[in-house]
């Protein structure tokens, strides 16, 4: 490098006025973005879909006394409405208000992130997704595990869900009871204690939308999976809640009481309807202890039971059936009077029962809550045997008195699926709340959680239920056994270590890494890597056990695991622990090196018995900075999409830790993160694969894929090299696709403020630098072979204050030791640029060779400017002389027909891009001929055809190109020949109506070479 000029002048006060009017511009820029509701009630936002009878339907989306009507006439169809909430798609309880009604109505509620799947039954079945090797249904309670409700309206006003519904876009208001109608003032969803609901304090904008609006949907991501506690009740609106968590016991018990004999308790309730079994309102007295007492419920069946709880075993003391009706959502008040060995229980003022037992003689009250019934409670009152009140809550308050919390937050893999803290996923979610948000108690918690749940030889369970109380046992290794997940503890204690500073929780959970790192040690075979063995060899690529042996992945977690559980000791002063933790991890690395590593293809193999090159270990290798910049290039270009975003997402990040920036974004702009936001009618938010889901189970709020952690420290370049920002750098990633960015990181000593811009020739760069903070400062200048460089304005002979020292390599000036303060430094080229980088081979797209192709169809309608050639003409917009191809026309839309494409030499084909006719549209506006139904096949030479992608309702484009991706399980379909078949063709033209074609401007490929 060429001989250049630098200098840092005086460092401003990171209180001066210009510093923070630009953080407050930054925020208020970022405002915009912010997908986190202002209110913890969320109204819709727009009605989708209506059908049937419905007066003033837009009367429903807000609480304004004004109410939607839905009739449903006796041999009419059901009314419904389907409502959607935004983008955000909030988790929470239903909550809607009946100003009116007319016979005995029955509403139903469905919900789905997208509205084809918002049927009557919502967006999956209960029970559809199994896959912990449980009976359990997901998602865990206390979210409803099914996706709808059914409401009986016997009486105006407000009616609540007591179940979390996971996160929703779209709502189905509709009435299931011919011959009634109600009115529906409004409807909205309830976050009371749901989720996290912080201000974002982080920001970070570029020039590119699609990248801004995934940093905040990934901010809002991690907030939708960040739940405050996991209690067992709620109180809603003045009504509790009651419910069982699916580890935690069937009765919940006041906190007084003990002492407790005669007495009187009394209470209101509502009972729900569960579509699945029976419910009921349970109580509990004279309770010992939860596994002791009495319990009692009024069933919506109509009957009244009566049972004694010994040691967790029930014995039936009485069944009789009730006179009156017992409806859902209808008010009743229960008095229960307990004298002597007298139990007496009245049901709205009148006697039902009278049962004598001597088993316990005093205890508590409570509410008997099994799994399945779902009730609500509110005016609570105990007197004793003199008439004065003992206890007395109407729930509009805390739930003190009440001994039924779990009160540790954490952050789950997701609020609509499984709402389990996951060891493994929190390595990719957590820095998003370290660049985001300033509360971090829910990583806190997550980790006290973890490490509670270990076994005596040190196995870290990967995904407990929150509500444990009792640490497993030897040999228990839980639902999912996983290594991998047990080892994933470490790292990730390691990072909220170094972000947050936090030693005390550290301290706390520190003896759990210990035995941890011990166990997994204890599995290093006599070649020195990590032995998997079946008992606990399930992962995250392979949800069942049996892949035993020693891969590479394994292996470098378990050796990163070991480095930072020797930083940990070091930081909490365990010097011995630390060297031998180093030294272990140092002799592991040598045996990967020495056994996993290919030297002649540059890459690692996957395992010692499979020699191919495997995505996962080698994107964790650059994650984890395992490899040399040397040996890092030359992997790179042999990661593909991975189908799993996960994974593709660590290789992201694996590709940004070694300055890999344009090859990092082609690799997000290649999956799903750009459709996600493209897409208008899904929610906004990371899903755990990023495919586009249109229904079914799937997780549109996975944290695990979300990206503000990769933008921010590495797009701005922020990373924390000592505790809690004590020192720190700023080392932007230049990337062709971004000319500028700026953002604002919260630290516990104050925010950093920081932007950059960047043409060909010049760099600007700003940063605040908070108070008790030591900073290095990388400015890029690479392909810069002489430049000048300035520092607020000053050269370097002026003299160098605030700063420690300056020297380069071939990729950065760096200003190292700057005191806190404001720095302003330009880097302008003299000879050479920030010049564009050669693409990668294998993103090139087929495009003027297409003329080589040959076509066939099943038919081709040659005239008007429609050919089969002209769908390769390199032209992707219909004109008057080129409008595209156009199949024959059909009378109707299931016509099957087809179009084949020989490319004339061999290819591995990544995506083909279907670009609509532009020139004509349907009647009600969409894009004509474009299909709806298809498959695409692929052949080698004179073989057979092998179908390897088929697509169902496709969405109608509105003009856009469609891409399909063709990655399948075994990478992308080597092929000479390619074949669409179309099973359901797209709307009629306006001017042909009732002419069915399967019509396409223009038909392209991207080949992987």
């Amino acid at each position: 490098m060429l001989a250049c000029c630098c200098l840092i002048a005086n460092a401003q006060e990171a209180t001066s006025p210009q510093p923070v009017r630009r953080a407050a511009e930054i925020a208020k820029q970022g405002e915009p973005y912010v997908l986190t509701p202002k209110s913890t009630e969320v109204y819709p936002a727009a009605i989708t879909q209506q059908s049937g009878k419905i007066e003033a339907a837009e009367n429903i989306l807000n609480d304004d006394g004004k109410a939607a009507v839905l009739r449903y006439p006796k041999g009419g169809e059901k009314p419904f409405l389907i409502l959607d909430l935004g983008r955000a798609s909030a988790s929470g309880y239903p909550v809607f208000k009946v100003t009116s009604r007319k016979g005995t109505p029955v509403v139903r509620l469905a919900y789905a992130t997208h509205p084809r799947a918002c049927g009557e039954k919502g967006g999956f079945g209960r029970g559809t997704c199994r896959y912990l090797g449980t009976t359990v249904d997901l998602p865990v309670l206390p979210a409803n595990p099914g996706r709808y409700e059914l409401y009986t309206i016997p009486r105006d006003g407000t009616f609540i869900g007591p179940l979390i519904q996971g996160q929703q876009r779209y709502v189905r208001v509709q009435l299931d009871t011919p011959g009634t109608e109600v009115a529906i003032d409004s409807l909205h969803i309830l976050n009371k204690e749901v989720h996290d609901l912080s201000p974002t304090a982080g920001h970070f904008l570029c020039n590119d939308e699609i990248i801004n609006e995934i940093w905040y949907a990934s901010a809002w991501t991690l907030q939708i999976a960040s739940f405050p506690h996991h209690n067992a009740w709620m109180a809603l609106d003045g009504w509790l809640t009651p419910r069982k968590l699916e580890h935690a016991n069937d009765v919940a018990l006041s906190k007084e009481g003990a002492a407790w004999d005669d007495y009187r308790f009394s209470f209101d309730f509502e009972i729900r309807t569960n579509p699945d079994h029976l419910s009921h309102a349970g109580w509990a007295i004279r309770c010992r202890d939860e596994d002791n007492g009495y319990v009692a419920a009024i069933n919506l069946d109509g009957t009244f039971t009566l049972q004694k709880r010994s040691n967790g075993t029930y014995t039936q003391l009485k069944k009789i059936a009730l006179e009156q009706k017992i409806l859902d959502g209808e008010h009743h008040h229960i008095e229960v009077e307990v004298k002597a060995n007298t139990i007496t229980t009245l049901l709205d003022g009148k006697r039902i029962d009278v049962t004598k037992d001597d088993s316990y003689a005093a205890g508590r009250i409570g509410f008997w809550h099994p799994k399945e019934k779902w009730f609500l409670v509110d005016n609570v009152k105990v007197t004793n045997s003199k008439g004065e009140t003992v206890l007395q809550d109407d729930f509009s308050g805390n739930l003190d008195q009440w001994d039924y919390a779990h009160t540790l937050g954490f952050i789950a893999d997701g609020a609509k699926r499984d709402r389990l803290v996951w060891s493994g996923d929190l390595d990719w979610a957590a820095r998003n709340v370290y660049y985001a948000f300033r509360d971090a108690s829910y990583m806190r918690d997550s980790l006290k959680m973890l490490a509670f749940n270990q076994t005596p030889e040190g196995f870290m369970h990967a995904a407990p239920y929150p509500e444990i109380i009792v640490p497993p046992v030897s040999g228990n290794y839980s639902h999912f056994a996983s290594d991998e997940f047990s080892a994933w503890l470490v790292p990730v204690a390691w990072d909220y270590l170094l972000y947050t500073g936090d030693q005390a929780t550290l301290r706390e959970i520190y003896p759990a890494i210990e035995k941890n790192l011990d166990y997994l040690l204890n599995h290093v075979g006599e070649s020195g890597l990590f032995l998997q063995r079946r008992e606990t060899s399930k992962r995250a690529g392979n949800l069942k056990p049996g892949d035993t042996g020693s891969r590479t992945y394994m292996n470098i977690l378990v050796q990163d695991a070991l480095l930072k559980g020797a930083r940990i000791a070091t930081e909490l002063g365990h010097r011995a622990a630390a060297d031998g933790f180093q030294s272990k991890a140092d002799a592991l690395r040598d045996a990967i090196m020495g056994q996993l590593w290919d030297e002649q293809g540059g890459y690692f193999v996957e395992s010692l018995k499979k020699r191919n090159f495997e995505h996962t270990g080698n994107a964790l290798a650059l994650s984890v900075g395992f490899v040399s910049p040397e040996q890092a290039k030359r992997m790179a270009p042999r990661f593909k999409r991975h189908n799993h975003g996960k994974f593709q997402s660590l290789a992201i990040r694996g590709l940004m830790e070694y300055g890999l920036g344009d090859e990092a974004l082609d690799a997000f702009f290649a999956h799903g993160w750009p459709e996600m936001v493209n897409t208008r009618e899904v929610p906004l938010t990371t899903t755990e694969c990023m495919t586009l889901k249109r229904g079914g189970w799937g997780d549109e709020s996975h944290p695990d894929t979300s990206m503000a952690h990769i933008f921010t420290g590495y797009l701005l370049g922020v990373e924390p090299t000592e505790l809690a920002y004590e020192n720190y750098t700023v080392m932007p990633v230049v990337c062709q696709k971004v000319n500028r960015a700026k953002g604002i990181v919260p630290t516990k000593k104050g925010d950093i403020v920081t932007s950059w811009t960047r043409d060909k020739t010049k760099f600007t760069h700003h940063l605040v630098s908070p108070p008790g903070t030591r900073v290095t400062i990388a400015l890029p200048v690479e392909g810069l072979e002489a430049y000048r460089v300035t520092v607020n304005g000053q050269r370097p002979e002026d003299g160098i204050k605030g700063v420690g020292r300056i020297d380069s390599d071939e990729r950065y000036l760096y200003l190292r030791d700057a005191a806190p303060g404001s720095y302003t430094s330009v880097i302008t080229a003299e000879k050479g640029s920030y010049a564009t980088p050669t693409k990668r081979a294998d993103s090139k797209v087929q495009s003027k060779s297409q003329g080589k192709w040959q076509l066939k169809a099943a038919s081709s309608h040659e005239a008007g400017g429609f050919g089969l050639k002209k769908v390769i003409d390199d032209r992707t917009t219909s004109r008057r002389s080129s409008k595209g191809y156009s199949s024959d026309a059909s009378t109707s839309a299931d016509s099957p027909t087809w179009l084949e494409i020989d490319f004339r030499e061999q290819k591995a084909i990544k995506t083909i891009t279907l670009h609509p006719r532009t020139d004509a549209k349907s009647d009600s506006g969409m894009s004509a001929g474009f299909p709806v139904d298809l498959s695409v096949s692929v052949k080698k030479g004179d073989g057979v055809y092998t179908v390897v992608k088929k697509l169902s309702d496709i969405p109608n484009p509105k003009g856009n190109p469609y891409t399909i991706d063709l990655y399948t399980v075994v990478g992308y379909p080597e092929a000479t020949s390619l074949r669409i078949d179309v099973t359901k063709r797209g709307l009629p033209a306006a001017d042909e109506p009732g002419a069915y074609r399967l019509q396409l401007a223009e038909l392209k490929a991207a080949f992987a070479e």
